[in-house]
Parts: structure tokens; sequence; C-alpha cells
């Protein structure tokens, strides 16, 4: 009895997720109840040792990681608390199988929050040194399954790879991707609507159009992108054609009827402690003949190789010391691209920002004179928030008392009448006749409404309550710190991280040359 009592005063949590086995089965067999059949089994050992579940947790995005599953995230962070005395799971494998430094991260998590793992074969309890070596053991082997698994994965895209079938997500433009009949895996066929574009890309590139003087000049790629666009050919992205689209076309072997993969793979170093990704371009990638009906010939694509080889601009290595303040800040107002800070050339003597969309009339600006103008913007909207703003003082807790007040009272009357409306209806059998039902019906549902517009109304302004005392203690207080520090940041990345804490977003407008730049300053709220 004792032991009843003090299970169901403690904290439980369920966690469900879907293993890669458990996918490939529902492909098979078409049927998809995986999270509901271990979510039964597993309520049913809760309910047989009357175990207290507060919250079932289900993990619906595929992942290996945890920084790639948000529901594992918050699992960690409710057992790091320690108000909860067990998770509930499947299996050890289903809470990490994936990188090392993942289990390590769940060993240590379960044992210093003294959180006991509950499968429907095991109990683990951290506090007992057997369990927590046999929990560990078993992280360990499920480490090495999911590599035995991946392995396999590879081993068998590769081999539809070398069989000439497509493997990758997404079709390049110019193709659409189908199912081979009665066979595993899949291919490509000719877009009726885009592959003409790919083959006319490729025929403007290699043989060119009429000049003035009558014989055929071949068209660069910039050109290309301009004449499609004036045009309307829609681009792979669905945006406006570029350069860069078109060179990725030339250089795409998938249109002389070859395979590649690997080209830019995925790698990873360490850099003062953390993670980082590139996907620089695999010059040694393996081409493999597909199955797939070529776009063009193999004369054509070698001699628009030619062709890029001879148009190739050197590359200038220079000081690849960031010189940008703004990167990732600064975009334009027209095009939304962000703005590129441009060094000084021979008909430039300074650098200037510029948007680099060639169908973009926005006018660049000196680079020296933009940094100082965005910080007397960031000044100006300080000040304007402070002196002029709806809330020039910070709101006062009674004024945030009494909206919240104001929503809660505004709920309640909707309870009320939803709970009217729900008598009415009641009434109807044999109280009511039809033509009173009707007429008390739309007299409620004018008070529903106008009632859903006072509500609305009060959240409205709830929300600038609560904005406002944000802006107050943490945006108006990190603005002025960055202020204060700008100029004594010593370099432009020491100055952009600066501006990021206290910036989302700036917005450059120039729409005509001889006049200043207009900027609009984006502050960063908390948890943007």
């Amino acid at each position: 009895m004792e032991k009843m009592v003090m299970n169901m005063t403690e904290q439980y949590l369920l966690y469900l997720r879907k293993s890669r086995a458990d996918r490939e089965q529902e492909l098979q067999t078409g049927v998809y109840d995986t999270l509901q059949r271990h979510r039964a089994a597993l309520l049913a050992l809760a309910k047989k040792q009357k175990l207290h579940i507060t919250e079932i947790l289900e993990e619906v995005v595929s992942g290996d990681t945890i920084a790639d599953r948000p529901q594992m995230q918050r699992l960690l962070t409710m057992v790091e608390s320690g108000e909860y005395a067990g998770v509930l799971v499947m299996e050890i494998a289903r809470l990490a199988r994936g990188k090392t430094r993942d289990q390590g991260i769940v060993s240590e998590t379960f044992r210093y929050s003294n959180t006991k793992i509950i499968t429907p074969d095991k109990t683990y309890d951290p506090a007992n040194d057997a369990d927590e070596d046999f929990f560990e053991f078993s992280l360990f082997m499920s480490r090495q399954e999911y590599k035995m698994i991946n392995k396999r994965l590879i081993r068998g895209r590769l081999a539809s790879l070398d069989e000439g079938k497509y493997i990758a997500g997404t079709a390049p433009y110019g193709y659409e991707k189908y199912k081979l009949h009665k066979q595993k895996g899949y291919s490509l066929r000719p877009n009726p609507e885009t592959a003409p574009i790919v083959q006319r890309i490729f025929d403007l590139y290699t043989v060119g159009e009429p000049s003035s003087g009558g014989t055929l000049q071949p068209v660069g790629s910039y050109k290309i992108s301009k004449k499609l666009n004036a045009e309307g050919v829609p681009s792979p992205g669905g945006t406006l054609w570029t350069a860069s689209a078109v060179r990725d076309i030339l250089q795409n072997p998938v249109y002389k009827g070859e395979l590649r993969w690997s080209f830019r793979p995925v790698t990873k170093r360490m850099e003062n402690g953390v993670l980082k990704t590139s996907t620089p371009v695999n010059h040694d990638a393996r081409l493999r003949s597909g199955l797939h009906e070529p776009l063009i010939d193999v004369a054509t694509w070698e001699k628009a190789q030619a062709n890029r080889t001879k148009n190739a601009h050197p590359c200038i290595p220079g000081d690849k010391t960031p010189q940008n303040p703004f990167n990732g800040l600064l975009y334009c107002s027209k095009c939304g691209h962000a703005m590129t800070r441009m060094a000084a050339s021979g008909h430039n003597r300074y650098d200037r920002y510029a948007c680099l969309n060639t169908e973009c009339s926005t006018i660049s600006h000196r680079a020296d004179a933009t940094e100082k103008s965005v910080l007397q913007a960031m000044s100006a909207w300080l000040n304007e928030y402070c002196l002029q703003g709806e809330f020039p003082t910070p709101p006062q807790e009674d004024t945030v008392k009494k909206a919240r007040a104001e929503v809660d009272k505004k709920e309640n009357a909707l309870l009320q009448l939803e709970q009217q409306q729900n008598r009415l209806y009641d009434l109807l059998e044999g109280v009511y006749t039809p033509d009173v039902f009707r007429e008390r019906s739309n007299l409620l549902g004018e008070r529903k409404t106008q009632l859903l517009q006072e509500l609305e109304d009060a959240l409205g302004l709830e929300d600038k309550i609560n904005l406002a005392s944000t802006v107050w203690q943490q945006v108006i207080p990190t603005m002025e710190d960055v202020l204060s520090a700008y100029d004594f940041a010593a370099t432009a990345a020491e100055r952009n991280a600066l501006l990021k804490q206290a910036v989302e977003k700036i917005v450059y407008q120039k729409e005509s040359k001889g006049t200043d730049p207009i900027f609009y300053i984006y502050p960063k709220l908390p948890n943007q």
C-alpha cells in the first residue's frame, strides 16, 4: 500500500520514437501504427506498475542526433530538473544510438538526476552500479548497430547508383523523378516544360545567337540569366535566374546522361570545441552512367566545359579577414537580397555597400558612411522609443496585471456564452419553438462576435504591454551597451558580433544617386 501511494505521487514521463527499422517496416507493410502500438504497450506497463504519467513526448521528426530531435531535447531538460522519478521507453536505443557524445549526454543526465529508465524488459536505476554499467553497455551496442545499419544503407544506395538509378532526393532542373517499374529504385525522365530550357541554355552557351555582323556568338552565363528573366522563364528555385544558377546547369553531368555522387560532401571539423560543417567541392567525385535519357549530346557537353575553362576568371588570393560588420544583417529594401560590401576599385575610390541582384535598381553607398548612418539610425530608434513611443516608461506591474485580468474576464464571458449555447440546444427539445430558438441563437451569436472582438483587443493590449516590458528590461539596455562598445571593437567580426546582440535585421533603402540611404532597424527581441 505504501509503495502504491509513493508511485501515484511520483511523476513519470513517456517517450516514443520511431527507429529506422520501424520506418522501413511501415513502408514495406503499409501499416503506419508503430507509435500507437508502442504507446499502448507503455501505458499498459504504467497501469500495471501504477505509475503516474504526467506527459507523453512523441518524436515525429527523423533525426540521428539530439540536435535534430526537439522532443528529446525537451525530455533531457525535464529530466535535468530532477522532478521526475523515471522515463518509460520501449528500449534503450530509442533514447540515443547516434553520436558517442550524445550517448554520454543522455547517460550523465539520467545519472546525475537519479532518474530511472523503465522498459518492458527491465528497469534501469542509475543509483545501482550494475544497472548503470548495463545501461552504458546498451547504449554502446545500440551505437554499433546504428553504424552497421548506416553502412548497409550506404552500400545499398551506392549499389543502386552503380546500376544507373537516381538516389538523390530532388530531381535536377529539366527532369522529373519516377519509380522504376517492377524494381526497387528511381530514375529520371525529361520534364516537358523545363527540359527544353536546359537544352536552350547549352545551345546559347556553345552555339550562341546571331551578332550584329550576322555570325553566331556564344552567350555567357550572365547574359543567359538576363535573357531568361526578361522572357519570364521560371528558374530552378522559382525566383529570378542568376549567373551561378546557369553555371550550375552547365557543369552538371546529369544532362549528358551521367550521375555524380558526393560532389559536395559534408565535412566536419572541430574549432575551439565547436563542431563546424562545410560542403567543399569534390573534384574527384566519381561519375556513373545513368539509366535516364540525356538532354544533350557528349559533344555539346565537352564544348560547354571548354568554354567554361576559357572564360573562367582566376581566383586572386587576398586578405580573408572579415571586413563586413553588417554580415547577415543588412538587406535591400527592394528585392530583399543581402547587401554586399564591395572593395574599392579603379572606378570606385571607396569600399561600398551594393545590392548584387542584377534586376534590382537600389543604389550603392560608401561603406564608411553606411556604417556611421546605421549607428545613427540605431540611436534614433532608441531615442524615439524612449521619448515618443507608446510606452515612454516601463509598464508598471499593476498595468500588466490589469491587462491579464481583462483577458481572463473576456475568456470567462465567452465560456459562459458557450454554456448558454449548449443549454439552448437542450431546450430545443420540447421547450423552445424553432422560431424562438432561432431568435435566441442569433442573439447569442451576435454577443459572441462582440466578445471575440473584445477578447482580441484585450489580447492585443496585453501583447503590447508585455512587449514594452521586454523592450525596457532587455532590448534597450542591450542596444545602449552595443552602441557604447561599438567604437572600441577592434575588428569587423567583433563589431558584427556586437550588432547581432541587439539587431535582428537592418533594411537599406536608396533609390537615387546623390541622396543618403534610409535605414530601418529591427531590434532583436528575446526568443527570436
